[in-house]
């Protein structure tokens, strides 16, 4: 036990002290695989945290091929059962695996997962996280009615429902070309984001620059000729130079099919 217990440990702190060493991780993640059984689940779920961390870091940093590694972590968490409290899935872990595997395009696996770990949730968060994140898949299957028809359900208990299901809302208006809608809730999101007592300052800036850019996309939007593609490219650059920016990638990918 000692020996084994001794390994994981050691692997352990050598990807906390490895800067980012990529072989430590795997090392860590090989080792917890093999002696998982010799621990309590409480020191488990610790342990894959750590893990979990590194990954996140590696994304942050630009390494999304880290995305496959988290979410066989938490399949593993799952599988194990040490990702629950008291019976329990946290309703922000259950939105991190939905994120996770939308970002891997498994959709299939996604939409299994939300029905079936949607008991694990407390019972008086369960309808709200369920109805977001079938929001979130559909936007991502490309279902905008869908999206937009779950998101009526969603009540704002929480800043993280509020801003994310008002990003939802308007790249749905967008790809709907609703134009009256979406510059209505530009209002809306800019008055929310002014009076929010909730939102720390990095995630107003983060979203005030999101509307920024996103109604300049609109409004140009479909347009041809050397005016358009001038702005088009001004909006390039200040995606290069804003930050913070929230659902960047989003921004980038829109601009450059807006045509």
């Amino acid at each position: 036990y000692s020996s084994a217990a001794s390994d994981v440990y050691k692997r352990q702190i050598q990807m906390l002290e490895g800067k980012g060493e990529e072989s430590f991780y795997f090392d860590l993640k090989k080792s917890l695989v093999e002696h998982y059984r010799i621990f309590p689940k409480e020191e488990l779920f610790t342990l894959y945290t750590y893990a979990l961390n590194f990954c996140i870091k590696k994304i942050n940093s630009g390494q999304d091929a880290f995305y496959q590694e988290i979410l066989e972590l938490y399949k593993v968490l799952l599988d194990r059962k040490i990702i629950f409290l008291d019976g329990h899935l946290s309703q922000w872990t259950y939105k991190n695996i939905v994120t996770t595997a939308i970002r891997l395009k498994e959709f299939e696996w996604t939409e299994k997962f939300i029905y079936e770990y949607q008991n694990t949730l407390v019972a008086n968060e369960r309808n709200n996280a369920l109805a977001y994140n079938l929001a979130t898949l559909y936007h991502a299957q490309g279902d905008c009615q869908n999206t937009l028809f779950q998101l009526q359900d969603v009540e704002f208990t929480d800043t993280n429902y509020h801003l994310g299901a008002k990003i939802l809302q308007l790249k749905s208006y967008y790809e709907l070309n609703e134009g009256e809608a979406f510059f209505a809730l530009i209002e809306a999101f800019k008055k929310y984001i002014l009076r929010s007592k909730d939102l720390s300052d990095y995630r107003k800036k983060a979203n005030a620059n999101f509307i920024k850019i996103a109604k300049k996309i609109f409004q140009i939007k479909g347009k041809k000729g050397k005016t358009a593609d001038q702005k088009r490219e001004k909006i390039r650059e200040d995606l290069k130079n804003l930050e913070p920016i929230a659902n960047k990638t989003w921004l980038e990918i829109t601009v450059s099919k807006n045509r």
